[in-house]
């Protein structure tokens, strides 16, 4: 008889413990939409190290399109769902 894996499904809620190393992995985790691809273009260097991120926004509908987009991005992240 085959054993198969249950998955549990869990909800990121404030009361978790998350822990950011860096302003990039907060960013990033703002900025990455659902298929993992980045919404940011590169900025400049502050040094050899580390780059600043910049949302590549143009004319002010397509700015408010894209404060619109980050918002619903948040909201889904904090509802996402992990298989455990």
């Amino acid at each position: 008889m085959k054993h198969y894996k249950k998955f549990c499904k869990k909800e990121i809620t404030t009361d978790d413990k998350i822990i950011f190393l860096t302003i990039f992995d907060v960013l990033s985790t703002l900025f990455t939409n659902e298929n993992q691809l980045s919404t940011l273009t590169s900025g400049y260097n502050i040094n050899h190290y580390q780059q600043v991120w910049f949302p590549n926004i143009i004319f002010l509908t397509q700015k408010a399109l894209a404060i619109k987009g980050i918002c619903k991005l948040y909201v889904k992240w904090l509802k996402l769902y992990f298989l455990f």
